[in-house]
C-alpha cells in the first residue's frame, strides 16, 4: 500500500463529507447577506449554528482518526475517543453503548478502535445501536474491545471486509469510500492487533 496513495484517498474522504456542513454554512451567510426579513434572518442563524456544529463535531473525531500526532503526546485518552465518537453520531438514528472504562490508550490502537466504529456505522443505513464494549475483559485495554452493529439491514459493506481482513490490497479501484478500511488495515497492523469479523445478533461484529 502506498502511502501517497492512501494520503490521497483519506484527503478526498474528508473533503467529501464536511463539503455538506460547509456548503450549508455558506448558504447560511448568503442567506442573511441578501435578505433582511427577520424571520429569514433567523432561520439562516439556525442554519449557520447547525452547520458550523456539524462541521466542527466531524473535524474532532477526523482529527483523532486521520490525524499524524496530538499535542497530548503519543497517548489517547479514552473518553476523548468516546465524546468525539458521540459528538458525530449526535443527532442521527444511530444509538451508542459505550462501555469501555476511562483510561490511557497508546495513540495507534486508538485510532484503530475509532476507526472501526466509523466503517461500522457506515453498515447501518437505517441506524440502531452501536456497542462499543471489553472484547476480552480487559475494559481499559483496545487491544481487547467489540464493536457491535444492531439494526434494519446492518450489514458491513463488502469492499471494507476485504481490506480489513488483508484480501483486498490497495488498488486503482479503491475509492475514498476504502479510505477508513485502509487506514484501519494499516494500523492493524502496526499494532500486531487484526480484525476478526463475525456475525451478530442483528447484524455484525469487529473484534480486535
Amino acid at each position: 500500500m502506498t502511502s501517497l496513495k492512501l494520503a490521497g484517498l483519506m484527503c478526498s474522504r474528508l473533503c467529501h463529507d464536511l463539503a455538506g456542513p460547509i456548503g450549508a454554512l455558506q448558504n447560511g451567510i448568503e442567506l442573511m447577506a441578501e435578505d433582511d426579513d427577520p424571520d429569514l434572518q433567523a432561520q439562516a442563524m439556525d442554519l449557520v449554528a447547525m452547520a458550523s456544529d456539524q462541521a466542527g463535531r466531524k473535524l474532532r473525531f477526523y482529527r483523532l482518526v486521520f490525524g499524524a500526532g496530538l499535542a497530548g503526546g503519543e497517548d489517547l485518552p479514552s473518553e476523548e475517543c468516546r465524546a468525539a465518537l458521540a459528538g458525530l453520531l449526535d443527532g442521527g438514528r444511530i444509538q451508542l453503548d459505550w462501555s469501555l472504562s476511562d483510561g490511557v490508550w497508546p495513540r495507534q490502537l486508538g485510532r484503530l478502535v475509532l476507526a472501526l466504529t466509523l466503517i461500522a456505522s457506515q453498515g447501518m443505513p437505517r441506524g440502531g445501536r452501536l456497542a462499543v464494549a471489553p472484547g476480552d475483559g480487559q475494559a481499559t485495554e483496545p487491544g481487547g474491545v467489540a464493536v457491535t452493529c444492531a439494526g434494519e439491514g446492518a450489514a458491513l459493506d463488502q469492499g471494507a471486509a476485504g481490506f480489513l481482513s488483508g484480501e483486498r490490497a490497495l488498488d486503482d479501484a479503491a475509492t475514498p469510500g476504502d479510505a477508513v478500511a485502509c487506514l484501519a488495515y494499516e494500523l492493524s497492523g502496526e499494532t500486531a492487533r487484526p480484525v476478526t469479523i463475525e456475525a451478530a445478533d442483528g447484524g455484525f461484529r469487529l473484534r480486535l
